[in-house]
């Protein structure tokens, strides 16, 4: 953890800084799902590797999850209702190695599950805030704090969809990933570093198309 910087009698938290670095997909039914060779970016003493996951035909949220062989915490999970859109957002200090295996168990198994990754720099290990939303909506969207210096992370699960072409767009908050998660389940991801912190800072995902079920939207920020 970062220290505050004091000059003139006020203090000042360096920066965090967010960097996504991988992303990937299995749509085989299992029960663990494992992910070797992920980039993790640059080694950093104070890093911390944070996944989104992302998935479907189960309403049952990952029991466990590690990352480069390390135990991650859960900083937020949802259930996107009875079309089993279930999202998640993991975390864990990771300061050694570029690379390695990212690992999901989720009891009872699942249809395809999928894993955005990204690299925290600079930031405190415990999370400032989390925010989430659930349900048959076609905008999904919860407001989130972010102190100075500090990065927001988010992770969509969206099932299914009606159009062929599955997109999302983002609000008040960068896309960084977009893809299909198998057939008609799709997932997307964002993540945002900020200078100057805010209360209530308001981010929707929407998913293109017309939506037939459901979604599952995490946020989770971390402070310097």
């Amino acid at each position: 953890m970062f220290m505050p910087i004091t000059q003139g009698g006020h203090h000042f938290a360096p920066a965090a800084i967010v960097t996504f670095t991988a992303t990937s997909v299995d749509a085989v039914n299992r029960t663990t799902y494992s992910y070797s060779s992920q980039s993790f970016g640059d080694a950093d003493a104070s890093r911390i590797v944070v996944v989104g996951i992302s998935h479907g035909g189960t309403t049952t949220e990952a029991s466990g999850v590690t990352i480069g062989g390390v135990s991650a915490t859960k900083a937020i999970g949802v259930t996107g209702g009875s079309g089993g859109a279930v999202s998640s957002i993991w975390y864990a200090e990771v300061p050694t190695g570029t690379t390695g295996t990212i690992a999901a168990t989720i009891s009872g198994g699942a249809g395809q599950c999928a894993i955005s990754v990204f690299a925290v720099i600079g930031a405190n290990s415990t999370p400032t805030d989390t925010g989430s939303h659930t349900g048959s909506v076609m905008t999904a969207n919860d407001t989130i704090n972010v102190s100075d210096g500090g990065v927001i992370i988010g992770n969509q699960n969206s099932s299914p969809h009606a159009a062929p072409t599955r997109t999302h767009g983002w609000t008040n908050l960068t896309e960084r990933v977009d893809a299909q998660l198998e057939g008609d389940r799709s997932y997307s991801a964002a993540s945002d570093a900020f200078e100057t912190g805010e209360t209530g800072r308001s981010i929707t995902c929407t998913p293109s198309g017309s939506l037939s079920g459901d979604v599952g939207f995490v946020l989770v920020s971390f402070g310097p």
